[in-house]
């Protein structure tokens, strides 16, 4: 039997292997697949050190080209469990994931995790829940990520930012993650307390260093955690019903601390509450027989999300369960899902753990969805879909200025507006005076700089015709008189717009010097070197006021669309739209455009006294009134995220927000949100309404 099953691993030759486990079934894997290469060992609770001579792995350690497959080296129960904790990982690296008899899992589980398990889960709500705590005398309910939740996306992710704690107050420890997760396994279900005499051990800190990281883990904590609200509700009417209700959680922090937090969270009215390291022994251990002698024949309901521990455990010890999703498990299985696996360092993570906090709090937010996430509320089409590339940006933006010296920044009008408005608000919090670049809010667009140089090329207005060279003159230029392009009368369109070149080049010339009045209001030197940020351009705006400004110009741009002339100027990207690389971003443009833009109606020319000329306002009240709430979700997003979780040097993978902005067509809008249906933008320079976006 044991050759035929090392005859399975027979492929896995000049393979690079991944276990996943520190059991039995590890050792003995590890005997099966001597003299392969094992190039490491994951395990859910042992962080540190090595196993059998092999280096232990966090599976956030895993990148791309670490190893080619991965064997779950566990009991075939836990299969599905560690499946779909590993999976989106897995995918990301292009790592195969085999059992312990060499099949591959993802024909077996599939992807996505749409399975009947999740299936039924779409068919739970708050009142079936209801009903059933009517039935029952005595209620419990699991703690953390069911009655509480972190904003993170996984426990052990917090000890990351306590390490950036830490190390500001002069304590580092290389590897603290790690040696933190093993400490806390050394302990053997120990509190925070014993937890913290190992890490001492492991470490060689001094007791008062111990005391203080400590002190700030638990800090962390209560920073961290929020209550799910509807959970909590749920719990509120159990009591109301009069039922016993009592919390039982697998934790090391003991009970004085947890009910500290609870008390901070506004949670009480239950009666006991139960904490594993205050006992000894875990829910798997014999926690719910403490609980059971305790309510003594009541008939008890335990509520919560783990399936090992809340369902059979709990189960095993004689009570009904009934068990919800974490807002991670949610996530899993909902139409989000692709964006986790863009999800491996803490800032990364964080994003992510600040996102499902608010989108999946409500554990029955699927119900009746079949996975499909419902967007009712304006502010979260801001935060979800468009905050994390405003992240991006000013992350990448306030780098670039940091290390270059520029007279100003120039946030061009409309779409520069929210930028600028977050820019500004960060620095005067964040960026001494000294260090501060002062910005400005630019009149520009695509119209007002044509006219303002077109009288240096007159020809350069049959790229932007479509066709219709009268249209270009009307619309562009505003000569309304401009006749129609008749091909028996020009013999080309060089020829057509030369008719009316002096119109054109008065009416650029007049432009121009109105546009320069306007500049030298604004306080903008043209001699001097400054920075021009732009959402999404082929560089028309850049290259024409580079015809103006006697510097030219740097470019930072979120997406750059490639075309010739821009090979002129010098640009800087996030995202790059070209043959060789596709940008969801540049096909997102327009939906980005109308939620970042501003409330005032676009640019078209300059008058005499150096003030804009307005075009027509299309937009409707509600549709502005829509951009402002949408709006400040970005903005409460941007600054949740800076200040609760960004860490210097720690990488945004772009497409963890491009993944986000591409999932924009994966939900469905109600309520408020209905306005996007069948919205469409007006594209002042073609006078053309555009689709937004297909849903």
């Amino acid at each position: 039997m044991e050759q035929g099953k090392k005859e399975s691993f027979k492929e896995l030759e000049d393979k690079r292997i991944l276990l996943y486990g520190t059991g039995k079934n590890a050792e003995w894997m590890v005997g099966q697949l001597a003299g392969e290469t094992i190039v490491g060992v994951i395990d859910r609770i042992k962080a540190h050190g090595d196993f059998m001579g092999i280096p232990i792995l966090l599976l956030e350690e895993i990148e791309e080209g670490t190893a080619d497959v991965i064997v779950i080296a566990a009991s075939k129960k836990y299969y599905r469990e560690i499946y779909d904790r590993i999976i989106d990982r897995c995918i990301a690296c292009n790592i195969r994931i085999l059992n312990m008899e060499g099949k591959e899992l993802i024909t077996e589980f599939g992807v996505p995790y749409i399975h009947m398990k999740s299936v039924q889960y779409y068919q739970r709500n708050e009142d079936e829940l209801k009903e059933l705590i009517c039935q029952y005398e005595a209620i419990s309910f699991d703690l953390f990520d069911t009655l509480i939740m972190r904003k993170v996306l996984e426990p052990t992710d917090l000890f990351d930012k306590l390490e950036e704690v830490i190390a500001k107050q002069g304590i580092f420890i290389q590897g603290f993650k790690k040696i933190r997760q093993e400490a806390e396994w050394d302990s053997s279900g120990g509190n925070i307390f014993q937890i913290y005499e190992i890490l001492q051990e492991k470490t060689g800190i001094s007791t008062a260093q111990r005391d203080r990281i400590l002190e700030e883990e638990i800090n962390l904590e209560k920073r961290y955690l929020i209550k799910r609200e509807k959970m909590v509700h749920v719990m509120e009417y159990a009591i109301a019903q009069g039922k016993e209700v009592a919390i039982i959680s697998d934790m090391y922090l003991p009970s004085e601390i947890i009910t500290d937090i609870l008390n901070s969270l506004g949670i009480k009215g239950y009666t006991k509450l139960y904490v594993s390291c205050d006992y000894g022994v875990s829910k798997c251990n014999g926690l719910y027989y403490k609980y059971m002698e305790e309510i003594g024949n009541k008939k008890g309901l335990h509520i919560g999300d783990n399936e090992a521990a809340d369902i059979y455990a709990a189960r095993e010890a004689g009570l009904e369960t009934y068990r919800i999703k974490s807002a991670l498990d949610m996530m899993k299985r909902s139409s989000l899902r692709k964006a986790l696996v863009y999800a491996k360092n803490w800032n990364e993570k964080g994003l992510i753990g600040l996102l499902i906090s608010k989108v999946f709090n409500d554990p029955f937010v699927l119900y009746g969805t079949s996975g499909v996430v419902k967007v009712a509320c304006l502010k979260m089409i801001g935060k979800l879909f468009v905050a994390p590339l405003v992240i991006l940006y000013m992350v990448e933006l306030m780098k670039k200025v940091s290390k270059e010296t520029y007279a100003g920044i120039l946030f061009p009008t409309r779409d520069g507006y929210l930028l600028k408005k977050i820019y500004d608000q960060w620095c005067e919090t964040y960026v001494s005076d000294k260090k501060r670049i002062p910005s400005y809010y630019f009149a520009a667009s695509r119209k007002l700089c044509l006219r303002a140089i077109v009288d240096r090329q007159v020809s350069i207005l049959k790229e932007y015709d479509e066709g219709d060279c009268q249209k270009a003159l009307q619309k562009i230029i505003g000569i309304q008189e401009a006749e129609i392009y008749d091909k028996n009368i020009y013999h080309s369109k060089e020829e057509y717009y030369e008719t009316y070149a002096n119109i054109v080049k008065e009416k650029a010339q007049q432009t121009r010097k109105n546009y320069k009045k306007y500049i030298e209001q604004c306080g903008i030197v043209l001699e001097q070197k400054y920075l021009f940020c732009e959402l999404n351009s082929q560089g028309t705006v850049h290259y024409a006021l580079n015809q103006i400004f006697k510097e030219p110009l740097e470019g930072f741009y979120l997406c750059k669309n490639i075309w010739n002339r821009n090979k002129e100027l010098s640009i800087d990207a996030i995202y790059f739209n070209n043959r060789k690389e596709r940008s969801i971003v540049a096909e997102k443009t327009n939906f980005l455009e109308t939620i970042l833009t501003s409330k005032e109606a676009s640019i078209c020319d300059m008058a005499g006294d150096g003030k804009a000329v307005l075009s027509e306002e299309r937009r409707t009240k509600q549709e502005l009134s829509a951009l402002d709430i949408i709006q400040e979700g970005i903005m409460e997003a941007f600054f949740e995220f800076m200040e609760e979780i960004y860490i210097e040097g720690i990488e945004i993978n772009k497409k963890l927000p491009e993944q986000l902005l591409e999932l924009s067509d994966n939900v469905e809008y109600e309520g408020e949100c209905n306005i996007f249906y069948n919205k469409k933008l007006y594209e002042d320079l073609s006078g053309k309404y555009i689709e937004i976006f297909n849903i």
